[in-house]
């Protein structure tokens, strides 16, 4: 697997490839002491409703757009943002 270290903001964490899945690994603790961390399949996809053809269409997620909706739901299990 690819490992990559990534620095956002004051945000640490790793994001590694592979095997057909997406990781991303926070660096720091959360607030309940645990290092937390989210996966998903990669490339990933979303149902999107295109108001033009009144139809659902398949979209592809961006590598950035993966790494974000990951780094959200770590994130939220680490406690660091309330939504």
């Amino acid at each position: 697997m690819k490992k990559k270290v990534v620095y956002k903001k004051d945000i640490d964490y790793t994001v590694e490839t592979g095997f057909g899945r997406m990781t991303v690994r926070l660096l720091q603790r959360g607030n309940d002491g645990l290092y937390h961390g989210a996966s998903a399949p990669y490339p990933d996809y979303e149902q999107v409703y295109n108001e033009q053809t009144e139809k659902m269409e398949i979209v592809k997620l961006t590598r950035k757009q993966c790494i974000d909706r990951l780094l959200h739901i770590a994130l939220l299990g680490a406690s660091k943002v309330a939504d």
